[in-house]
């Protein structure tokens, strides 16, 4: 064989085997790829879609101050419209327990969109351009409890959870969440229970917090002497009474049962502190057509 033919021969190799290699190169990016579109976390929840942005910066003025005490709970509206309450609310938090790392939030299922009564939710959210993780290791422990796995046409319509993620973001350089929703129509029994089961999850940088409007849809002098109850509910710890409120008081009444079984499993009775109380009439609603708040935390 001529020198010639050898040349040609291996240039030929050469080139068949840098095609061999391209070929199998694309077969394994396009085999990555797939792998990679099916093993990515689906991405984050926009919570800034349920912002009032103009409110939600205005609200960066409100002051606040430390509380006596060592919060162990609390309750704060999710409708946007009251940012400042929101606000006022966890920053309060934040100068009184700086040390909170996770933060458990129940919210109402207000579009039963949840197959089971009590969803929690694996999916994280982002704000202002910062990420809040979910705490998988709590998510997967309480569903192994017996809740729900909630999906994410649930989760990303729920502005009882979202509403909230940008205030205590802005508080909360490093904290996770546990998303949880339960729906209205739970049975006392489970939902009481389900505070039992949610003891397991407490620690010393463990906070809960129960997203909550209170009165709907009722004229201002009728929703704000039903929240005078209501208050009174939430000092007393009636479980009785707010468990079976409707939204002439509150849209997440068996949260409140949930809680007041977790804080008796924990062994205290804390103090109800009152933070803010207002009404959607007053940031220019309709006063025939209103929803009411109050927000609070209980301290040990």
């Amino acid at each position: 064989m001529t020198r010639i033919s050898l040349t040609i021969l291996a240039a030929a190799a050469i080139m068949a085997a840098a095609l061999g290699s391209g070929c199998q190169k694309t077969v394994s990016t396009d085999l990555t790829s797939t792998k990679t579109a099916v093993d990515r976390p689906e991405s984050p929840i926009n919570a800034d879609a349920f912002l009032d942005i103009a409110r939600f910066h205005a609200s960066f003025s409100t002051t606040s101050t430390k509380i006596d005490g060592s919060p162990v709970a609390g309750v704060v509206n999710h409708h946007a419209l009251a940012s400042d309450l929101l606000t006022g609310f966890f920053r309060t938090l934040s100068k009184s327990r700086p040390d909170i790392r996770r933060i458990i939030i129940l919210s109402p299922d207000h579009y039963k969109r949840g197959t089971d009564a009590i969803s929690v939710g694996s999916f994280d959210y982002t704000t202002q351009g910062k990420l809040v993780r979910v705490d998988q290791e709590a998510v997967s422990a309480l569903a192994e409890a017996g809740a729900g796995r909630g999906s994410r046409d649930l989760f990303v319509h729920e502005h009882g959870v979202a509403a909230l993620v940008p205030f205590l973001a802005r508080e909360f350089d490093s904290v996770v969440i546990v998303p949880i929703t339960i729906r209205v129509d739970i049975g006392r029994e489970r939902a009481s229970e389900f505070g039992e089961t949610l003891r397991s999850l407490i620690d010393e940088h463990t906070f809960v917090v129960i997203s909550a409007d209170m009165s709907h849809y009722l004229r201002e002098d009728v929703a704000l002497k039903n929240d005078v109850s209501t208050e009174d509910w939430l000092r007393r710890f009636d479980a009785d009474a707010i468990g079976k409120a409707n939204d002439d008081f509150t849209d997440n009444g068996p949260s409140f049962v949930t809680l007041f079984r977790l804080l008796e499993k924990m062994n205290v009775k804390p103090t109800f502190q009152k933070l803010d109380h207002s009404i959607s009439s007053r940031y220019g609603g309709d006063k025939l057509y209103t929803t009411s708040y109050i927000t609070g935390i209980w301290t040990k």
